[in-house]
């Protein structure tokens, strides 16, 4: 019989979990597909108003609205892909820019440098963004009590 520490089974429950998690999020992937496509056939077929096509299939009014909007606009029933473009702004010289400030002055708070980006450079940043920047480039900052 092998020797299995705790961590090794740990490690190897997590993976099967995140397997089966990734296995779950495919169904449900072509169980809405397969949704959408039925509520479009429905409409298309004049079988009920927009409101009891939603009644009817168990889902919001708003769905079934966007859904139908998105198919007569793009020809497509697809759900839009989520998220946004998460890259940073602050790159190459801004980067610099940021390290500077806070080199010369470490007990800034986060709005100050976001103001002084927005004077100096005109980029338009937010908060947490800022935050993640700093972390990123491991730029500690120190409150004087």
């Amino acid at each position: 019989m092998p020797f299995h520490t705790a961590n090794s089974d740990q490690t190897r429950h997590r993976k099967s979990n995140l397997e089966a998690s990734r296995n779950r999020n495919k169904i449900w992937q072509h169980i809405r597909a397969y949704l959408r496509e039925k509520i479009l056939s429905a409409w298309q077929n004049k079988e009920n108003t927009q409101r009891d096509l939603a009644k009817r299939f168990k889902v919001s009014l708003s769905f079934v609205r966007d859904l139908l909007r998105r198919y007569r606009e793009t020809d497509e029933i697809a759900a839009k892909p989520q998220g946004g473009d998460r890259r940073s702004k602050i790159k190459g010289k801004n980067e610099e820019l940021v390290k500077a400030i806070v080199r010369e002055q470490n007990d800034i708070y986060l709005r100050e440098i976001k103001e002084k980006l927005q004077e100096t450079k005109e980029i338009k940043v937010s908060v947490s963004s800022l935050s993640r920047t700093l972390k990123r480039l491991d730029l500690g900052r120190k409150k004087k009590l």
